[in-house]
């Protein structure tokens, strides 16, 4: 039965070929690769200045400064909340009605540490987390942050703390480009195609981006190509293979540039076997027969050029 089911696969597969292109199965493989996905952190600051008051006049003619109560002031990637703000600065006291002011970041930015721009009195502030590392002057700087809000309240020494502006030096997780999936196409040449995540790669180097393949000790570069991307997003990289390479190892080796312009790599292997393993019999009848011929083929084809090619 073994027999009929592999020459039955055998002309399934002939007929594929000759046919035209036919994917294995609709859609992309589920199976994920084995990659070195990781993450690295990208640094950058960012100064929030706090705004002057207004001033108005009462009914005697007299100038009086306005300020300004729960305050947002927002940044780029930060807002700086305040209780109490005026001259362009907001203030902190030692009283039971504590003022605060916190720093929070708008997206995924993690603080790494801050700097305080002091404007008047003598007192210092206390925060939620991390540690008053140094006094530079009018500079506080306060470090092992490490999360993506923190809080300056109360003060010790002077009754009051008032400060003008705050740098924020934070951190970003990237993610690692990786390889995530693969698939199979036939037509008038069988390839293996790899997929890769490439969202940590900056837009402006995706170009850049390609993937060498070695089979059985030969290379084959496939570069970068926008429209090659399936459901996921993900981009593709097509390895063409022939009838001997089929059963063999694919190494497959990733390279692109990182923000800092430096040339990057990540490896994985597969190969068709691997591919195919994630078809079973609950599949169609047809398309399990040809799944299993596709297999078979490549087998006993190098088995055969093999023993072929030795007794030459």
């Amino acid at each position: 039965m073994k027999g009929i089911l592999k020459k039955t696969a055998a002309v399934l597969l002939a007929f594929a070929l000759v046919g035209g292109a036919v994917p294995v199965k609709p859609g992309e493989s589920d199976l994920i690769m084995s990659a070195q996905a990781a993450s690295y952190y990208n640094k950058g600051s960012e100064t929030i200045t706090m705004p002057h008051s207004t001033f108005s006049y009462d009914e005697d003619g007299m100038v009086s400064e306005e300020y300004y109560p729960d305050w947002q002031q927002f940044g780029e990637y930060f807002v700086l909340e305040v209780d109490y703000t005026r001259d362009g600065c907001f203030f902190l006291n030692n009283y039971n009605d504590k003022m605060t002011a916190t720093i929070s970041a708008l997206d995924d930015k993690i603080i790494d540490h801050i700097d305080v721009i002091r404007y008047n009195y003598n007192s210092v502030p206390t925060i939620s987390k991390g540690t008053l590392s140094e006094i530079n002057g009018n500079v506080f700087t306060f470090t092992d942050i490490n999360d993506s809000s923190v809080t300056l309240t109360g003060c010790t020494g002077d009754t009051y703390f008032s400060a003008s502006a705050v740098t924020i030096y934070y951190k970003e997780l990237v993610k690692l480009p990786e390889f995530t999936t693969n698939s199979m196409t036939l037509g008038g040449a069988i390839s293996l195609n790899f997929y890769a995540d490439l969202s940590g790669v900056p837009a402006d180097k995706l170009n850049k981006s390609y993937v060498e393949f070695e089979v059985n000790g030969k290379k084959q570069k496939a570069k970068f190509n926008s429209k090659k991307t399936n459901k996921a997003g993900d981009y593709g990289f097509n390895c063409a293979l022939n009838s001997i390479s089929m059963a063999d190892d694919v190494k497959a080796t990733l390279h692109y540039y990182d923000n800092n312009g430096s040339e990057q790599t990540i490896t994985t292997t597969s190969n068709c076997e691997t591919y195919l393993k994630k078809f079973d019999e609950s599949d169609e009848e047809p398309l399990w027969n040809l799944i299993m011929g596709i297999n078979d083929y490549g087998y006993y084809m190098q088995q055969y050029l093999s023993s072929h090619s030795a007794n030459n």
